[in-house]
Order: C-alpha cells, then structure tokens, then sequence
C-alpha cells in the first residue's frame, strides 16, 4: 500500500511552529493534505488549539514598528470611519464574522492609540488592531 502523506520531520515543525498562528485548514493546503490529518498530528504533538486567542497574544506576532506606522495615518480633527470587529472583553469573537462601523472625527492620539468622537461618545482604538485586523479603516 503507497503512502500518500509522508510525515517528515519538517512537515511537523512547520505544523508545531505554525499552531496558533494558522488555521488547521491552511496548514493542510500548505502541506498537501487534510485538515483532519494536520488535527491528528497536532493532537499527537499535544498542541493545544485555544478556540479564541487574546489580542495580547496575537500581538506578538506584529512588529512593534508597524504599530507606531499607525500613528501617522491619523490627524486631530480628521474625519474617519472605521470597521469593527466585535469584541467580547479581551477575547475577539473570531468564529463569526460580525462587524460595526463607527463615524467621526479624530479627538486625540497618543503613541499606542487613537480616541475618535462620535455624535455625543468618544471611543479609542489601539493601534495594534488595526495591524492585526480587528479594526478597518474605510474613509479617511
């Protein structure tokens, strides 16, 4: 009987190194196989797949000169419209795809965020959600 999925030593640090930071069902097209199988080599490796992750720990994976690049596409009284990725306290509720949009104009910022006024609230944004891709911007 012919193997069709080699498991080479590479092939398993690719997926160990590659865990929490892609999905199982982009390993598997990067390796040529299932998304069943890159879930049996994780299993057992004993990775542990968090079905929700922190923004405190996917931030590590975004240089922190990025994040200060941020801070020169906004201006104090720039009108600005950003999309929003629902956020449930630390954790982002990635499984679904839930957006709001919020209007306004640039009140303050600081090095690591941007406070934007909108109609009679204020509300600030880390800089590093925009790198990440919790926040959008779509008019500037």
């Amino acid at each position: 009987m012919s193997v069709l999925f080699e498991r080479t030593k590479a092939r398993n640090d690719f997926v160990k190194a590659n865990w929490g930071t892609m999905r199982q069902k982009d390993i598997a097209a990067k390796l040529g196989c299932s998304p069943t199988l890159v879930n049996m080599i994780g299993s057992e490796m004993d990775l542990v797949k968090s079905r929700k992750s922190s923004a405190e720990v996917r931030s590590q994976y975004c240089p922190i000169e990025a994040v200060k690049k941020m801070a020169n596409l906004f201006k104090i009284g720039q009108k600005i419209k950003l999309k929003v990725r629902y956020v449930y306290g630390t954790y982002t509720n990635v499984s679904c795809n839930k957006y709001r949009t919020v209007k306004g104009t640039v009140a303050y910022k600081t090095e690591w965020l941007v406070v934007v006024q909108s109609k009679n609230h204020r509300e600030s944004f880390k800089y590093i959600d925009f790198c990440i891709g919790d926040v959008q911007v779509l008019e500037v």
